[in-house]
């Protein structure tokens, strides 16, 4: 079974973007941030390898891959990282395709727009059917991983790193049922 989900999320980081550009060169600053991620090598050019571990209820999962950035862009602020990773205990892989640029806010302050498309195959692929659900999950890494880089910029360490699927669930429901009282 295979599963391709596409996500495009945004967020501001409190710098200009010619700094921002610099510190999201540095994968080895950065990984700490991504909830669950770890970066175990990196040549610190193109090339890296890495794993993520995550908890889906009782089931615990880790991915392990390599990636390379495919496209640097300096003056566009551009980049496109290509990888794939597979689950540890033989239940799937994952293939993505990874992109963000820079622009900056009125304020001078950066906006970091992403976008991926995620393939998720194998037994893994199954965790994927509930795509709304998914986008959610999707918002609130961006909004953690948002969260642990602001944290890195203002105290020179990264905030919380893990990743549960069913915490993520937990608050996106609850974000989206406070949404839904508001209106």
């Amino acid at each position: 079974m295979n599963m391709t989900l596409s996500f495009t999320n945004a967020f501001d980081v409190a710098l200009p973007p010619e700094q921002t550009w610099k510190l999201l060169q540095q994968l080895d600053l950065i990984a700490p941030c991504l909830p669950g991620g770890t970066l175990t090598e990196w040549d610190g050019g193109d090339h890296f390898a890495g794993e993520v571990k995550t908890k889906l209820g009782p089931m615990r999962m880790t991915f392990g891959g390599k990636g390379r950035i495919t496209l640097r862009d300096t003056d566009a602020h551009r980049i496109q990282i290509s990888g794939e990773g597979v689950e540890g205990k033989g239940r799937g892989r994952a293939q993505a395709e990874f992109g963000f640029v820079l622009a900056e806010n009125d304020d001078g302050t950066t906006r970091v727009t992403s976008n991926a498309e995620v393939t998720l195959i194998g037994a893994v692929a199954q965790y994927g059917r509930g795509a709304g659900m998914i986008q959610a999950l999707a918002d609130e890494l961006t909004r953690q991983f948002a969260a642990n880089l602001a944290c890195l910029i203002e105290t020179g360490e990264a905030g919380e790193a893990s990743l549960s699927i069913t915490k993520l669930a937990g608050r996106t429901i609850a974000t989206r049922f406070r949404r839904s009282e508001e209106t």
